[in-house]
């Protein structure tokens, strides 16, 4: 079709004055919003000023937020003065009264943001790279926004992963005929057990009267993740049984990813030279080396053998035959 040059030149016109409307660096008045004569360019670094602000939820996860909100809930019914006991909405975060274990990762400095969660309430604080774990009153949750530190903060969810079996470990790997055997029984070695509790429940003394646990008892260097099942004192009796000759600490590793990695290395330097855990974090990377794979790599480096959980779990991966191709030849 022919286009006049008229015709051209009204549209040329037309597309020039749109541009300068657009471009004008007076917005229009906005009665709703109560925005008058603001220059466009203001308006724009603010609002991606805003868009950028991390809010309450994005640094907190759905988790922690709702945490927050039952627990305000609970302590508006009273019953937090009386006998009733707060329970989480998911068994695998870890209460303890009105505290919750949380892992806080900083922006910059985990001292300084371990600082700044020490001044509303966290207490036995671990650090371990740029992640800050411990218990944090759940009341101060929604004040963690308050830090300059914070890029965000989960709560420290984990399990014991163990199997259905965890007794008789003495003749289920023959270590009964391996004593006999090379006459061994683990004198002079220290075996360190990372699990949730050791002794929250009551009960060591009369395992260590029993026979059940060494007489001289176990290191523990942390046992301050009640309420707790004592896992971990289970693990140490069939530890015994194995090798009753060796000595044995503990340290918890239910107070965060920080507080685990921490542990295997407080372990180490306390002198044990094989460690043992039952535990998985549901953060933990699984293509890359989380913290506690940093951990342990720095105790293997030093001698230490170390052993974490079986593969127990293997069932509940996904099973394929390999199918080849050629996509990187």
């Amino acid at each position: 079709m022919k286009v006049s040059r008229n015709s051209s030149i009204r549209r040329i016109a037309g597309i020039f004055a749109l541009s300068l409307l657009l471009a004008s660096p007076v917005s229009v008045q906005a009665d709703a919003g109560g925005i008058k004569n603001r220059p466009l360019a203001q308006l724009k670094i603010e609002a991606q000023n805003e868009k950028s602000k991390p809010s309450v939820r994005s640094r907190f996860g759905r988790h922690l937020k709702r945490l927050s909100d039952d627990y305000q809930s609970f302590e508006k019914s009273g019953q937090s003065k009386g006998k009733g006991k707060f329970k989480a909405h998911s068994h695998s975060i870890r209460v303890s009264d009105s505290y919750v274990a949380i892992d806080a990762i900083a922006i910059d400095d985990p001292e300084a943001l371990k600082k700044e969660l020490e001044s509303l309430g966290l207490k036995s604080a671990a650090v371990f790279g740029k992640v800050v774990s411990g218990l944090f009153p759940m009341s101060a949750i929604d004040k963690m926004d308050q830090s300059s530190h914070l890029n965000f903060a989960r709560p420290a969810m984990a399990v014991n992963n163990v199997g259905a079996v965890t007794s008789q470990g003495d003749a289920a790997i023959k270590a009964d005929i391996a004593r006999q055997a090379f006459s061994v029984d683990g004198a002079g070695v220290t075996v360190g057990v990372l699990s949730d509790s050791y002794d929250c429940l009551g009960g060591a003394a009369g395992d260590i009267a029993s026979g059940d646990l060494p007489a001289l008892g176990v290191n523990v260097l942390d046992d301050s993740a009640c309420p707790g099942t004592d896992e971990g004192r289970a693990m140490l009796q069939i530890v015994h049984d194995v090798a009753p000759g060796a000595s044995l600490a503990f340290n918890t590793a239910f107070l965060g990813t920080a507080n685990f990695a921490q542990g295997i290395v407080n372990l180490a330097n306390s002198g044990s030279k094989v460690i043992v855990d039952d535990v998985i974090y549901f953060a933990e990377p699984m293509f890359q080396d989380g913290i506690i794979a940093q951990a342990v790599d720095t105790v293997k480096g030093n001698g230490v053998a170390y052993f974490p959980p079986p593969a127990i779990n293997l069932e509940k991966v996904m099973k394929t035959i390999f199918v080849a191709d050629n996509l990187l030849q």
